[in-house]
């Protein structure tokens, strides 16, 4: 089998694991960064792995509308310390403000 075959082969039967995400505790992750005084709601969860034990995690945190920057990025590094605790080496979190949830039930 051509080299870039077995490559293939071996990132197709990794996908299980980037779906399944099976050690990484999402509720426990979930409840301990909503315990942050801030953080209002925490959704649009995506993650995967491809060695189970380092772990990437997209999500949305919405905090109140009149937040300031600089709480926002105490928050975010506060979220970051907490992902690298359950082993979360990359991450993308997209910041929203409450506002923006009501003006979009407006359109």
């Amino acid at each position: 089998m051509p080299r870039g075959c077995k490559i293939l082969v071996r990132w197709l039967s990794s996908w299980r694991r980037i779906v399944s995400l099976s050690n990484l505790e999402l509720n426990e992750l979930k409840t301990e960064i909503l315990k942050i005084e801030e953080v209002k709601d925490l959704h649009a969860i995506k993650g995967w792995s491809l060695d189970d034990t380092n772990f990437y995690l997209r999500f949305h945190v919405r905090m109140d509308g009149d937040t300031k920057l600089i709480d926002v990025d105490k928050v975010k590094q506060r979220i970051k310390d907490i992902l690298l605790k359950h082993k979360v080496t990359s991450s993308t979190i997209e910041f929203e403000s409450q506002c923006s949830e009501s003006n979009q039930d407006k359109n």
